[in-house]
């Protein structure tokens, strides 16, 4: 159990319960709010050299994603934007994708849906892709969008707010960039998840001989965890109003390891969807 001064999310001195142990420190829970983080903490400085590193970008799920089927990418994409836009009009929509790879979402919303779009990407081998192959506007440094507060309509977190070593200053940032009645989009994996249960009770019970499961659920690049309440909160404490949130299953075909593990996910799958303890969480919140 580990002191710290302040928590994140519920703003409180409190103790940290480890969870389990991986190669890169602990996976610890506040006994206040709940919320889920790396121990030792780390610095955005660690975390943007961490990402920034080749290893990141080749890391089996971002190769598996994408290595998705053009026709594929894009039709996930399309239906992405659709859900976003609501009938608004098309040709004044500026979007902006944090955390936006080689710029899959970003070409769509360009050239299917007419947007003004632009991207953020720390991996300098992701945004070259994007700048040279894509042609797309991408900068590798959240602070060259201080001077375009108040100019987007949608903005887009995929896969992006747990790997942020201040969430909540993130979330602060993205309210002062969205227009009034602007919406941003998060997706982040759910800690309530059946998969993370089992995970950790096997763990549990069998200790180290279940690290390569744990592994693969805690991976070194994310510094928080959130449940449904936790994102929820952590939303509605940046001043936003979240218009829906759901739970969503990752889909096997982007899941970067063998045929043989992602046949043991289909029926833990299928718990979840019954159950609705889905492994990935969508929330959208409006201005």
């Amino acid at each position: 159990m580990t002191t710290v001064s302040q928590c994140l999310l519920c703003h409180e001195p409190t103790q940290m319960v480890e969870l389990c142990h991986v190669s890169f420190g602990s996976i610890v829970r506040c006994q206040q709010c709940a919320l889920v983080r790396v121990s030792p903490f780390r610095s955005s400085e660690q975390l943007a050299t961490l990402h920034a590193s080749l290893e990141y970008f080749q890391h089996p799920y971002f190769e598996a994603r994408r290595d998705l089927a053009r026709e594929e990418s894009v039709a996930k994409q399309r239906a992405l934007l659709s859900t976003l836009i609501d009938g608004s009009s098309l040709k004044k929509i500026r979007l902006l994708d944090i955390g936006c790879d080689t710029g899959a979402l970003l070409v769509v919303a360009r050239d299917e849906f007419g947007m003004d779009v632009m991207g953020v990407e720390v991996s300098r081998e992701a945004s070259t892709v994007a700048q040279q192959q894509n042609g797309l506007n991408v900068v590798n440094d959240f602070n060259e969008l201080r001077g375009l507060r108040g100019t987007f309509d949608v903005i887009t977190l995929v896969d992006v707010i747990e790997h942020v070593a201040n969430p909540a200053a993130l979330l602060e940032e993205v309210s002062q960039l969205l227009r009034a009645g602007g919406k941003v989009y998060i997706i982040t994996p759910n800690h309530d998840a059946l998969i993370n249960k089992l995970g950790l009770i096997l763990h549990r019970v069998l200790g180290t001989r279940a690290r390569s499961l744990i592994e693969k659920l805690y991976i070194p690049y994310h510094e928080f965890y959130f449940t449904e309440a936790t994102l929820a909160r952590l939303v509605k404490q940046s001043g936003l109003q979240i218009e829906r949130q759901t739970m969503k299953e990752f889909p096997l075909n982007e899941f970067g390891h063998g045929l043989i593990l992602k046949l043991g996910l289909v029926p833990i799958f299928a718990a979840q969807r019954l159950t609705r303890r889905q492994t990935l969480q969508e929330l959208v919140a409006v201005k």
